[in-house]
Formats: C-alpha cells, sequence, structure tokens
C-alpha cells in the first residue's frame, strides 16, 4: 500500500469514528431529557408547600417561599439549571390593573448524574406599586424550569403558567 492510501484510511476511520461518537452522544442527550420529562416526580415543585404572606395592608414585609426539587434520570450532567420565578399581582378579574412584582431567578449549577438537588426560592424583593389596600388583589406566579445537557448541545424548558399563589 501506498502512504497516500494509508493516510486517506486513517482519516476515513477518525471520521466515522467521530461521526459516530457524535450521533450517540447526542441519542444519548435527547434520551436524558425524555428521562428526565417524562416521569412527573422528576422535576417537583410543591405547590401545596409554597409558604407566602402577601397581605395588602402589610406590603413591607411580603414574601414567597417555593420548594422544589430536580432528579437527574438523564446519562448525562445537568447544567446550567435554573428555575424562575415570576410572581404578576391583579386587582380585578378582567386583569385591568395588573403589575408584575417580582422576577427572581435561582444560581444556575450542575446537577450530577443520578443524584436528586433540592432547592428553594425564597422572595422578599418585591417591586409594590401604588394601590388601594381596600380591593383585595390575587397572584398569579409563572415557573420555569431551564437545564441543559452535554455541553449545552441540548436544552429543554418545564413552565408552569398563570398558578394562582394565593388560592382566592
Amino acid at each position: 500500500m501506498r502512504k497516500a492510501r494509508i493516510f486517506r484510511l486513517v482519516v476515513r476511520i477518525f471520521l466515522l469514528t467521530f461521526t459516530v461518537s457524535l450521533s450517540i452522544i447526542s441519542a444519548l442527550s435527547g434520551l436524558s431529557a425524555i428521562n428526565i420529562l417524562t416521569n412527573e416526580g422528576n422535576i417537583y415543585v410543591g405547590t401545596d408547600d409554597i409558604d407566602y404572606y402577601l397581605d395588602p395592608s402589610d406590603p413591607d414585609n411580603w414574601y414567597v417561599y417555593v420548594p422544589f426539587n430536580i432528579t437527574n434520570d438523564g446519562y448525562f450532567d445537568l447544567n446550567d439549571l435554573q428555575l424562575s420565578l415570576s410572581i404578576d399581582m391583579y386587582y380585578n378579574e378582567s386583569h385591568a390593573f395588573s403589575a408584575n412584582i417580582l422576577t427572581h431567578s435561582t444560581i444556575p449549577c450542575n446537577v450530577p448524574k443520578g443524584t436528586l438537588f433540592e432547592g428553594e426560592i425564597n422572595a422578599t424583593d418585591f417591586t409594590i406599586p401604588e394601590f388601594n389596600p381596600a380591593i383585595i388583589p390575587y397572584f398569579l406566579a409563572d415557573l420555569s424550569l431551564t437545564a441543559s445537557y452535554s455541553f449545552n448541545l441540548i436544552s429543554f424548558r418545564a413552565v408552569i403558567e398563570d398558578f394562582n399563589i394565593t388560592g382566592a
């Protein structure tokens, strides 16, 4: 065999190995996301465990506490895990008077394969608009969880929109 032919053979084997390994990583990343998202217990936001104090007559002491946990059932580590909470305050049923009083995100972190990550959002930094405390407002929250896998090749987002945290 000539040197050029051997060189081409080596390059082709390298390219084939490289392509196959990238395909396997992509397929396993997709399966990791499917493993996490298909089981409701893997991403848990304890809506029954949300603790809040949103008394219209005492806005200086408002707080919202949201516990959550994520179980990484995937094949790779979860990167840049982030949970965001946004709370809107509404004054009447027509949503004519509303204000976003909080947008909060957790610190991005990593969750190794096969582990449980427990965290919380403890929000106290509200932007309180001028409102009449005699009109009792209600509060809707949007929760979103974002994460990525395998060098940020695959990312996913799970969202709970318009969750009534005050039970009104």
